[in-house]
């Protein structure tokens, strides 16, 4: 364990002392999602000079809108920190290309192809987060599309398009999670741009919902 490593686990093990044990994050092996349990054999190979047992913590985050852009980049990033991911997206091969790659960095990926505008899309990334690694930590959701127009020329059907992929899609995703985030204690991140808060023309479809994410 190198230094860093051992002068973060004291910050976080503290409490956690009065029952013997040390609670930190560190990286996790192949089991994706089990608690792995190590006794110190040296006063040495123990955090902080401590001799006792380390519970070793996976972390699972569902991360949507995972097949490209901002949604790619979060999952790999959660990744190549050892974090398992369960990446959503509706664009099977993109989706298919990019868990490859967070593959590579050894981490536990998953993968749902799904519209994020289907609540039942939501609720099969919860299953697989939960029934794969055991948990889920994080929700990143980060899905949305673009269309441009006006409110009088907007298409109904283009506003509500917009709306459920951008908007309702963080409903249905938090509704799902946030049952087992109170469990791990966990949090939600979502993402919205910056057209929310000071906009352009021609985007009324695409400026409501993330006026309504930023609120």
């Amino acid at each position: 364990m190198s230094y860093l490593q051992k002068a973060t686990a004291c910050l976080l093990i503290a409490p956690e002392r009065r029952r013997g044990q040390l609670l930190f994050e560190e990286l996790w092996s192949a089991d994706q999602g089990a608690l792995l349990a190590h006794t110190h054999k040296s006063q040495d190979a123990a955090p902080c000079g401590y001799s006792s047992m380390v519970v070793y913590r996976t972390m699972a985050v569902i991360v949507t809108g995972a097949a490209m852009s901002i949604g790619k980049a979060v999952a790999l990033a959660l990744a190549k920190e050892g974090k398992a991911v369960v990446m959503v997206d509706r664009a099977a091969e993109q989706l298919n290309e990019a868990a490859a790659e967070a593959k590579a960095s050894g981490s536990g990926t998953e993968t749902v192809v799904g519209d994020v505008a289907d609540p039942e899309t939501a609720t099969a990334s919860v299953n697989r987060a939960v029934g794969v690694f055991g948990r889920l930590d994080g929700l990143s959701h980060n899905a949305g599309i673009q269309r441009y127009g006006t409110a009088v020329s907007t298409p109904y059907e283009t506003w509500n398009e917009v709306l459920a992929v951008n908007l309702s899609a963080a409903f249905y995703f938090a509704r799902a999670a946030l049952p087992e985030l109170v469990k791990t204690k966990g949090a939600v991140v979502m993402m919205a741009s910056v057209q929310g808060l000071a906009t352009q023309r021609g985007v009324a479809a695409y400026t409501m919902p993330s006026t309504g994410l930023s609120a």
